[in-house]
Order: structure tokens, then sequence, then C-alpha cells
């Protein structure tokens, strides 16, 4: 199909994107990215701007902020609440935080506190956000926007990727990403999504270390 002229404008509604098979998804959005000249608007009339998976990994994000850090109206770092902790920053010059009703999981609301842990970024296929007064049409929120971020999928097709890391405070981080169709009519498809790291931090006596296991079908 041709591509969409210069300056154009394309309004799709953001909950279809939850009901399309995992490879048709990353196809619709591999083709929001390719394409920087068109703005995409959701029905609600907000522009939506997708982090995918591999941008992601590309500038080797290690928690929520740092994934949305180049997005446009999000200071990820000026507010009172530590990233060690919490996934907390501000859209629009609003504090948004998962207690406020700020964040989304798979379009399901993600309510946490500070000693549940983060989100882990390794485990995600994109991060959505939605900017502007239009969040609070999903419930009571901050003004400023809502973030949705979506957990990796079954793939259409096998994958895998076995990935070792090290930096510095003796960072060392193992992790792996397998997946693929179980029967040959691709009707069942499965994802093992797993990360270890042992890791200390600029703060004496503090650790990062983590264990994360996401099994998908």
């Amino acid at each position: 199909d041709a591509a969409p002229p210069a300056a154009t404008v394309v309004v799709f509604h953001t909950a279809v994107l939850a009901y399309l098979h995992p490879q048709r998804r990353q196809q619709f959005v591999d083709l929001m990215t390719s394409m920087p000249a068109v703005t995409w608007i959701s029905s609600e009339g907000t522009a939506v701007l997708p982090s995918i998976a591999a941008q992601i990994s590309d500038q080797k994000a290690q928690n929520l902020q740092q994934a949305l850090g180049y997005t446009p109206a999000i200071m990820p770092g000026i507010v009172a609440k530590s990233s060690m902790f919490e996934d907390t920053m501000s859209i629009r010059g609003f504090e948004a935080n998962p207690q406020t009703g700020s964040y989304y999981r798979d379009g399901m609301r993600y309510m946490i506190n500070q000693y549940n842990g983060k989100q882990e970024p390794y485990g995600l296929e994109r991060v959505e956000v939605l900017r502007g007064p239009s969040s609070v049409l999903y419930g009571a929120a901050a003004p400023g926007g809502i973030v949705n971020t979506v957990t990796k999928r079954p793939p259409g097709e096998t994958m895998g990727e076995i990935n070792l890391d090290g930096g510095s405070f003796d960072r060392r981080q193992v992790s792996a990403d397998i997946g693929g169709p179980i029967d040959e009519a691709g009707v069942w498809s499965y994802r093992l999504t797993g990360l270890f790291r042992e890791s200390k931090q600029f703060i004496d006596y503090s650790a990062d270390d983590r264990t994360y296991i996401a099994p998908a079908l």
C-alpha cells in the first residue's frame, strides 16, 4: 500500500491496537514510526507517541523514565520521588505516578506504590503516551496525560535472543527472550522473557538487583 503523503493526519482508535494479532499490531506500530511526516491522532483527538521496544533496546533504557526521556512534554527527572523506587515523571507539568491513576499496563489501570518495584523495560513491547486532558476519559488521572505500557506478546514467527551486559558499579546482567508458534497452523504461540541482574548503585550500600520472568501464551 502507498504511504500517505507528507503533512497527513491519520485518525485511529487506540483501543483497536489491543485486539490486533501481535504480528499485525507490530506492523501497525512499525508503520507509525516509519513515517515521521505523518501525525497520528487518536479518536479522542490527542497525539499518541509510541516508544518501541527496539528504541528502548537501542537506548539501553534501564527504567521507564529513560525509555521516555526523548518524548516531548515528558520530564522524567524533576519530581521529588526517586527513580530508584518508582516510575514517577512529569507530563506537561503535572506529576504522573501509578498511585494517582496515570499509569496503565496492557490497557488496565496499573495501581502500585513505591514498595511494589518498578516496571522492567526489557519486558515491554512498547510504551504509549496519551498527552493532554483527554487522559481523564479513562478515569481519574493527572490532567497532563497517562502512560500505557504494553508487555511483550507471543510472536507469529520463531525468534530468540540472549544478552550479556556489564557496567559500572559491578553491574552484571543476563537476559533472554524467546518465542514462536507452537502448532503448525500458528494458532498458538508462546513467549518467555527473563532477566537476572546483580548490581550496586552510586549510593553506598544500595543495590539494583532484579529477577524478572514473564511467560506468555
